[in-house]
């Protein structure tokens, strides 16, 4: 039935796809001007995935999707709610409040199955990462999901309790449960800080305490506010 990307922008990721012989169909409830496009992009809100002409695709694709608004609204949390299909690539940041909704995020872990996990190339500073997800029967469909649930320790992979988990906040590219995780994990740590432009620690003056804070998720009401509760060093007064 074919991939629809909602919230396609100028469509370079829809491109990317095209380019690769997928069939793929990039709308934006805001399109920018045609000189823009990597490739056509159709103007259509989230309510869209109702219409005739895309029910049809079994595939949701959304890039990035923006956090909630001071209004509430999410776009991500809109789409879930009219796609029909039975497929969804996810691509952004695993419930930092970076990307879409925390609501969003509960609704993947507990009504989807993750069928394959992607580390992406990025800049420095980010965690975004793909995922595909197939749509649980009903019969099928875990309980509720406790927040802590939607982390694991990026060493053991345990799930921690709350609290229990702690992002790096020079890379935010690292999640531990354990000093002994980050210890075991050092090396990985030192090399991530260098590929992001850090100045490196050795491995023994790298601690829990120095350079981790605890995993959080918020609706948050920008990007930029919830960069501010992670960042290591206060943002300038009065910076958009």
């Amino acid at each position: 039935g074919g991939i629809l990307e909602l919230g396609a922008h100028n469509g370079y990721w829809a491109s990317l796809l095209q380019a690769a012989g997928l069939p793929v169909v990039a709308t934006d409830i805001e399109p920018p001007g045609a000189h823009e496009w990597w490739t056509q992009v159709h103007k259509a809100p989230a309510e869209a995935l109702r219409r005739k002409e895309y029910r049809s695709c079994g595939v949701l694709l959304l890039c990035y999707p923006s956090p909630k608004a001071q209004n509430g609204e999410s776009m991500a949390d809109e789409c879930l709610q009219h796609f029909g299909g039975r497929y969804l690539v996810y691509v952004g940041e695993w419930a930092t409040g970076m990307t879409a909704s925390l609501q969003f995020h509960e609704a993947l872990h507990t009504g989807w199955k993750l069928l394959k996990h992607l580390h992406l190339p990025q800049w420095g500073g980010s965690c975004a990462d793909m995922r595909i997800f197939r749509r649980c029967k009903p019969s099928t469909v875990p309980g509720p999901v406790t927040r802590a649930a939607l982390w694991t320790c990026d060493v053991c992979g345990e799930r921690g309790e709350e609290g229990t988990l702690y992002r790096c906040s020079m890379t935010r590219q690292l999640v531990v449960c354990s000093q002994e995780c980050l210890d075991s994990c050092a090396l990985w740590h030192q090399a991530l800080k260098v590929a992001n432009h850090r100045d490196p620690l050795p491995p023994s003056a790298v601690t829990a305490a120095t350079d981790f804070r605890p995993v959080i998720c918020a609706d948050a009401q920008s990007c930029w506010s919830v960069f501010e509760a992670l960042a290591v060093y206060t943002p300038n007064e009065g910076r958009n």
